[in-house]
C-alpha cells in the first residue's frame, strides 16, 4: 500500500465528483445556518428534560465537555482537509506546476481572511470599524490558517509525513499549555484565566474576543492544534484517493475514526476536552468522529449510489461558503423576534427561515451557480 502516490496520479474516483463530501459538508452547515436554532424551537416545545438535553446538544459546551455542535467545526475542517490531496492530484494532471498552486492557495486564503471579516461583522460595524467592535478572529480565518499549512504539507509530504506533524502539533500543544505557566494569573493551566492559550490572546490579539475578556476561541495559538483536525481529513483523503479497494478503505477509516476516539478520550483524563483552547483530546476525539462520518457518508452515498436522500444537504454543501458569509443578513427569525415568541410559533418562525435559506440555495444549484473560492 502506498498511500502517497495519491498525491501524484489520478485519484481513485472514477472521475466523479465526490457525493459525500458535498453532502457531508451540506450536513455541517444545516445546523450553523438554521438547523441547531430549529431543534432548541423543538425543544422548547416538547418535555422539559428531553428538550434541555437538546437544547444543550445544539450549543458549545461552556467549558471542558463535548456536545454535538461542538463536533461541527472540527468536522468541516476534516473534510476540507479530504479535497487537499484530491484536488492537488487533479491539478499536477492538469499541468499546473508548483508556481501556479501556490498562487491558487495564497489567493484561496486572502479571500477566505476578507471574508472571515465580512462574516464576523454587521454592516455598520463595517462601516464604523471601531477597534472595540472589531473581531480579528474568526471561523473562516482560521479555515485559511488550516488550509494554507494543510495543502503546502500535502504538496511536498507524503501521508507518513502528514501524519507525524500533526503528532508532533498535539503533543506540542499539550506540552505548552501543561507546562508553560502563565505570568500572574490564578487559575489552573486549563482554566479560562489560566491557559497560555487565552493569554497570548490577551496580549497580542487585537479588538475583541468571541469569549469575553479571557481570549478568543478561534485565537492565535488554539489555530495550531486546529491544524492537526484538517490534516485527519488530508490523511482520510489519501485513503479515500488510494489504490486499495473499497472495502479496505471502509475498514480503514471506522478503525482510524475508534482509535481516535479512543486516544481522545483517554487523553482528556490528563488534558480535558474543550473546544474553546482547541485541546489535543478534543482534535482526536472530534476527528476519530469525523472521520467515522466521512466513512458513513463515503459508503453510503459514494460506493452504495444512495445519493437521493442527500439531496437536501447537497444542495447546501455546494455552496456553503456563500450561505455561511450571508447568514446573518437572511436571519428573519432574528429580525422579528423569535427568541421571544410563543415556542410554537418561534418553531414555525425557525423551520419558515431555515426553508427559505434552502430555496435561495436551491436555486442557485438548479441554475448551476457555484460560488467558491
Amino acid at each position: 500500500m502506498n498511500l502517497r502516490m495519491c498525491a501524484m496520479t489520478e485519484p481513485r474516483t472514477g472521475g466523479r465528483r465526490l457525493g459525500h463530501l458535498d453532502a457531508l459538508r451540506g450536513f455541517c452547515m444545516f445546523w450553523l445556518i438554521g438547523g441547531a436554532e430549529l431543534v432548541v424551537s423543538l425543544g422548547n416545545t416538547i418535555h422539559p428534560p428531553f428538550g434541555a438535553f437538546l437544547n444543550a446538544q445544539c450549543r458549545h459546551s461552556e467549558w471542558h465537555g463535548l456536545t454535538f455542535y461542538d463536533i461541527l467545526f472540527p468536522l468541516f475542517l476534516a473534510i476540507s482537509g479530504v479535497t487537499i490531496p484530491i484536488s492537488i492530484s487533479r491539478q499536477r494532471l492538469r499541468g499546473n506546476n508548483t508556481r501556479r498552486m501556490y498562487l491558487r492557495i495564497i489567493k484561496r486564503v486572502v479571500l477566505l481572511f476578507l471574508l472571515g471579516f465580512i462574516a464576523n461583522h454587521s454592516f455598520n460595524e463595517l462601516l464604523a470599524l471601531e477597534m472595540q467592535h472589531v473581531r480579528f478572529a474568526g471561523i473562516l480565518q482560521r479555515i485559511a490558517v488550516c488550509y494554507l499549512v494543510s495543502a503546502v504539507l500535502a504538496m511536498h509530504c507524503g501521508y507518513k509525513g502528514v501524519a507525524a506533524v500533526a503528532a508532533l502539533i498535539l503533543a506540542a500543544y499539550w506540552a505548552l499549555l501543561a507546562l508553560v505557566p502563565v505570568p500572574r494569573v490564578v487559575g489552573g493551566v486549563f482554566s479560562r484565566e489560566g491557559n497560555l492559550a487565552f493569554y497570548l490572546d490577551r496580549r497580542f490579539l487585537p479588538g475583541f474576543f468571541s469569549c469575553g475578556t479571557w481570549g478568543d476561541n478561534e485565537g492565535l495559538l488554539s489555530t495550531v492544534p486546529a491544524v492537526a483536525s484538517m490534516l485527519i481529513g488530508v490523511l482520510a483523503g489519501y485513503l479515500i484517493c488510494s489504490s486499495m479497494s473499497e472495502k479496505e478503505k471502509l475498514t480503514y477509516l471506522a478503525a482510524a475514526g475508534m482509535a481516535g476516539i479512543g486516544m481522545g478520550l483517554l487523553w482528556s483524563l490528563y488534558f480535558p476536552i474543550n473546544k474553546a483552547i482547541w485541546s489535543s483530546s478534543y482534535v482526536l476525539t472530534t476527528g476519530g468522529v469525523s472521520v467515522l462520518l466521512i466513512g458513513l457518508f463515503y459508503w453510503f452515498i459514494d460506493v452504495r449510489g444512495n445519493r437521493r436522500w442527500a439531496f437536501f444537504f447537497t444542495v447546501i454543501g455546494m455552496n456553503s461558503l456563500l450561505i455561511y458569509v450571508c447568514k446573518d443578513y437572511l436571519n428573519i427569525e432574528r429580525a422579528l423576534g423569535a427568541d421571544i415568541m410563543p415556542p410554537l410559533l418561534a418553531l414555525c418562525m425557525s423551520a419558515a427561515g431555515t426553508a427559505l435559506r434552502w430555496s435561495i440555495l436551491y436555486g442557485l444549484y438548479k441554475s448551476k451557480i457555484f460560488i467558491t473560492v
